[in-house]
């Protein structure tokens, strides 16, 4: 009987006036009021009950109830109406045949993607216009090695990918105010990966180079961009050995560092970088990661989870870590995301959600609201290959850029070119 009633109480009373005498309040009132006469008519001795519980109904109707929203545990999120939904908009043949990473920028109210090809008789980039995401159009096909790439103001910043590089083909800068004439404009030590933060900083991944005639290794170096970006200034080089891949959120920075796991630096002043804390791999390769908005937990891949090459002496592990940062003097190890039919590239967070270039399975998309239960939401094979095997893995989606402000998507995939993608969030 009281589960009862309070169902009609909770079902019916919609709770929004308190203290008023609302119309429906006292609709739902007879409704309760009908419910106990039934109710007593079984037995009289619920009478004295009833009556009780009449006055209690009355100061509840009159005052209202209680929806506190401080007190009220948190709703989790209607996928059908908060999460985007993903499609694929078009995609488009770039010259070459070994496509490599892809970056995007905005300039005069149209969307431009970078894609890199790096086979080896047509090292290029492209430049495409996506303003109109079902109908991209290549703007401009520069010569020149475009492993890595990415852009600061009206500058293109390239790097042909190479670690063991001695001069032949330094990183390159191009001037990309007229998208479809880049203008070389300066030079650069190429490297692996690069980097530019929010404050004008190009951070490269570190390499070997020929300075004084003399094969020289460095870690990872930083440059100032602010004063002359054509001619970056190095501020600061790190006495480790190569880093894989770097990001730099705020004033952190975190190094991927392969075998040796994850650094993370302040890099409040780029001139010192502090370390704050080490984040040990037990298995496998840091090879690239990002972290989520609130910077409380980073997301780390494992480009050789599964692989037969290189020698590394730590293979193994799951494709994506997650670390819990929040306190940083005791990082936490609380997930992982894998997929046994292929192996994982890049990564990036845009607000909860993780875009993923994962080789042969393709674009996969994860709602990441709740970090340590990451959830898949959308995945697209970009070329059909299967198994993380097949040529030990190494083809389908390489790069993902997230970072549109249309809220498009772009995945260059190493034999079928650009996709572009798009939400309706």
């Amino acid at each position: 009987m009281i589960a009862e009633t309070l169902t009609i109480i909770k079902r019916n009373n919609n709770c929004e006036l308190p203290g008023l005498i609302h119309p429906i309040k006292i609709f739902n009132a007879l409704k309760v009021k009908n419910h106990l006469h039934r109710y007593n008519q079984q037995d009289p001795m619920n009478r004295i009950f009833s009556s009780s519980l009449i006055v209690l109904l009355i100061f509840l109707f009159l005052t209202g109830c209680s929806k506190d929203d401080e007190t009220e545990p948190e709703t989790p999120r209607e996928p059908e109406t908060e999460i985007p939904a993903f499609e694929k908009a078009s995609s488009l043949s770039i010259q070459g045949n070994s496509t490599s990473d892809v970056w995007g920028f905005s300039q005069a109210g149209k969307e431009y993607a970078v894609v890199g090809d790096m086979s080896a008789e047509n090292f290029n980039f492209s430049i495409v216009e996506v303003t109109d995401p079902s109908s991209p159009v290549i703007v401009s096909t520069t010569s020149y090695p475009a492993f890595d790439m990415k852009v600061w103001q009206n500058y293109l910043y390239v790097v042909n990918g190479r670690h063991d590089e001695t001069g032949e083909n330094p990183g390159m800068i191009y001037n990309i105010q007229d998208p479809a004439n880049p203008v070389a404009v300066g030079a650069f030590p190429s490297t692996h990966n690069i980097f530019i933060d929010s404050q004008g900083y190009l951070y490269l991944s570190g390499g070997h180079h020929m300075i004084d005639n003399e094969v020289q290794e460095f870690g990872i170096t930083i440059y100032d961009l602010n004063n002359n970006p054509t001619e970056s200034q190095l501020v600061w080089s790190s006495t480790l050995s190569p880093s894989h891949d770097m990001a730099v959120i705020g004033d952190r920075m975190y190094d991927f560092h392969g075998e040796m796991g994850t650094f993370i630096y302040d890099v409040s002043n780029p001139s010192a970088p502090v370390l704050l804390s080490t984040l040990a791999t037990d298995k496998g390769y840091d090879h690239s990661g990002w972290p989520t908005e609130d910077g409380n937990y980073l997301f780390i891949t494992n480009e050789f989870a599964a692989s037969s090459q290189f020698g590394f002496t730590t293979l193994g592990g799951p494709d994506i870590a997650i670390w819990d940062i929040s306190d940083l003097s005791s990082p936490l190890k609380v997930g992982e995301i894998h997929d046994n039919s292929s192996r994982v590239h890049n990564l990036y967070i845009v607000d909860d959600l993780a875009y993923v270039s994962y080789y042969s399975a393709g674009l996969k998309v994860f709602d990441v609201v709740d970090p340590e239960n990451p959830v898949l939401l959308y995945e697209f094979d970009t070329n059909g290959s299967i198994g993380a095997g097949s040529e030990d893995g190494f083809n389908g989606a390489f790069g993902v850029y997230p970072f549109s402000s249309a809220g498009n998507i772009y995945v260059s995939d190493i034999n079928s070119d650009l996709f572009i993608f798009k939400s309706d969030g």
